[in-house]
């Protein structure tokens, strides 16, 4: 069994800070370029997306978003 390591959009904005704002990260998310899940009122993102993301995928591209 792997561990996913997984981000709310407070700590993406963080973490990289100056070069992604949270609308940016929302805007993505809307556009299906950032796969997240939404939880109450917040959305999380895996490691594994959030990379695809900054790597210029969207996660329509990639074959583990879709299992």
């Amino acid at each position: 069994m792997s561990t996913t390591v997984i981000y709310t959009v407070d700590e993406i904005c963080n973490k990289y800070e100056g070069k992604l704002s949270k609308t940016g990260i929302y805007r993505a998310i809307t556009l299906k370029r950032l796969k997240a899940i939404k939880v109450g009122k917040r959305y999380i993102v895996s490691e594994k997306a959030l990379n695809s993301f900054l790597e210029g995928n969207s996660y329509e591209d990639n074959d583990w978003c879709n299992k």
